[in-house]
């Protein structure tokens, strides 16, 4: 689990590391990051800005405040209609606080790789597909 993600309970994951620990939080719009860096924080104004606001966004992760449910649905079927390939990792109706994260090079690199490394050693296995689906 990343540092960034709250737990079923809606707190937030502690996690020792070369860097600083991060401290236990239950209320989603105190979440800490490791070290220096935070997340950007910005209030929901409309769908577009909030668009322009991820793709200026250096990170892979985005607060925004502000966000009812209803604006929630708005921005869902934005995103859907817009082809956007960032995703709501956790809402939070009674804080009005979504959290967004945004795919990175890295990110996909990674997926990349991970689902390179399961097909090999699947292979290694002997796995040849799921009947029906053809092999992979």
């Amino acid at each position: 689990m990343d540092p960034n993600t709250p737990s079923r309970s809606g707190s937030v994951a502690s996690q020792a590391g070369s860097q600083a620990a991060m401290s236990v939080v239950t209320d989603p719009t105190t979440i800490s990051s490791i070290g220096s860096e935070k997340p950007p924080l910005v209030k929901f104004q409309t769908a577009q800005i909030l668009a322009q606001t991820i793709d200026a966004t250096e990170g892979d992760v985005l607060y925004v405040q502000d966000v009812t449910p209803q604006v929630y649905d708005i921005l869902d079927k934005y995103r859907e209609s817009q082809g956007r390939k960032f995703r709501f990792k956790r809402f939070y109706p009674q804080q009005s606080l979504l959290i967004i994260t945004i795919p990175t090079e890295y990110h996909e690199y990674m997926h990349r790789r991970l689902d390179h490394l399961i097909t090999r050693q699947m292979m290694i296995w002997g796995w040849t597909g799921i009947r029906g689906w053809g092999n992979i």
